[in-house]
């Protein structure tokens, strides 16, 4: 895991985690191990018929053993999909158990990089584009849209769509 800088959470904050955008929605303060800890309530920030019953919430002292982390900023993330659409020279392979590690990192940054390598190989395989390779491209597509979306202010499908026509791009 990579040191992150501390942050003071209030309601209204984003948590990104395994690519999903969630909402602080209450701090309480209450007592955890003879300890008075602040407790992060949160719970998704895309609600659908899957997720609109989940609520989670963790100590905030805890919240360094996880992998959640703050929304990258708008300006990197203009600056990772002008990245998508710009050829490179030698495509960088990540075989499928690396992609998959790399994808659940949730490192906004990973997860391009895997989508960027697979949408590469499969333009150029075609139909030699394994079915393993189809869902890790989907999956990394997943992983990304709902940050991307949150953070240009935009909907889910518009931000696939954005995504899709930055890889599509390449010249």
């Amino acid at each position: 895991m990579q040191k992150r800088k501390k942050v003071k959470f209030k309601v209204g904050s984003k948590l990104i985690e395994g690519g999903r955008v969630y909402n602080v929605y209450k701090i309480k303060k209450e007592k955890v191990l003879e300890k008075t800890q602040r407790i992060i309530h949160y719970r998704p920030f895309y609600m659908n018929c899957r997720n609109d019953d989940i609520d989670c919430s963790i100590p905030e002292s805890n919240l360094d053993q996880t992998d959640m982390r703050e929304p990258v900023t708008k300006k990197e993330i203009r600056k990772i999909l002008r990245s998508l659409s710009v050829k490179s020279g030698e495509r960088k392979r990540i075989n499928p158990p690396e992609a998959k590690t790399s994808l659940y990192l949730n490192d906004i940054h990973k997860t391009f990089d895997v989508i960027k390598s697979y949408w590469g190989e499969k333009k150029q395989n075609g139909s030699e584009f394994t079915k393993v390779k189809k869902d890790i491209l989907g999956s990394g597509t997943d992983r990304a849209v709902e940050e991307v979306a949150y953070i240009i202010g935009i909907s889910l499908d518009n931000a696939k769509q954005k995504i899709i026509k930055a890889l599509e791009s390449k010249a």
